[in-house]
């Protein structure tokens, strides 16, 4: 948190990332920031508002495990194949559940705000992927 006059104020946090070779490439983008105030309200309007080939979900660990802080995955790219789906929905996503968890073990995102914040990651898995790894 930040301190704004002797007031705390909520922090919001963006980041970005890039990683592997053509063509198994990809990116992201996330937006952490409380539940209370506009991210949250875009988190939870991005839930609610799927549209075709694009289909929100919450990130999990395991089936039933949500990470904390909510964490709302977001695809960048239309789904083009069932290759496609298969790494944005199977390693992408675990990727994303890996980071969430890292980033509050190494402190980036506060466990005391892990409760009242939720992360929006929008994530770009090339088409025309094939490894999973």
């Amino acid at each position: 948190m930040t301190v704004a006059g002797d007031r705390w104020a909520p922090v919001v946090q963006v980041g970005e990332g890039f990683a592997g070779v053509a063509p198994d490439t990809a990116h992201i983008n996330t937006v952490l920031g409380p539940a209370d105030g506009p991210i949250g309200g875009a988190w939870a309007n991005a839930l609610a508002t799927p549209s075709a080939g694009h289909t929100p979900f919450m990130v999990v660990l395991r089936p039933g495990l949500a990470v904390v802080p909510p964490t709302l995955f977001v695809n960048k790219a239309a789904i083009a194949s069932e290759t496609h789906a298969d790494l944005t929905w199977g390693p992408a996503q675990a990727g994303v559940a890996a980071g969430v968890q890292a980033a509050l073990r190494d402190g980036v995102i506060p466990l005391d705000l892990a409760s009242t914040s939720v992360l929006i990651v929008a994530v770009w898995v090339s088409p025309g992927a094939a490894d999973a790894d």
